[in-house]
């Protein structure tokens, strides 16, 4: 496995959450847990109980805000669909500076 995504109540995605940890457990698989991260929407004052919950459960995922939100690399939310269409056209200006074709420079003369 190498990417997942879960969603739904906090609740629920908790304990779907320890399933899968159970399961990699049982598998001998150990998740990157640093690389995980966590995102609630909904009361502040609830979403601050969700994210204690689960930093309990998993105390190095990264805990980032709602307009963050991101599938794959896909924004989600409103707010980073410009950032990313930027970034994009960046990149796409570097690499359309090269030449078409590969370079290939030999080592050894």
């Amino acid at each position: 496995m190498d990417d997942g995504t879960l969603g739904g109540p906090p609740g629920i995605v908790e304990k779907d959450f320890q399933k899968i940890m159970h399961l990699c457990d049982k598998l001998g698989l150990e998740p990157n847990l640093s690389k995980c991260e966590y995102i609630s929407s909904g009361d502040e004052t609830e979403v601050e109980k969700a994210v204690q919950s689960f930093l309990r459960l998993a105390p190095s995922v990264k805990i980032l805000p709602l307009d963050e939100l991101s599938l794959l690399g896909a924004p989600i939310h409103d707010n980073l669909i410009s950032s990313a269409i930027k970034d994009k056209l960046y990149k796409f200006e570097i690499a359309s500076a090269y030449p078409p074709y590969p370079l290939i420079m030999p080592f050894f003369y």
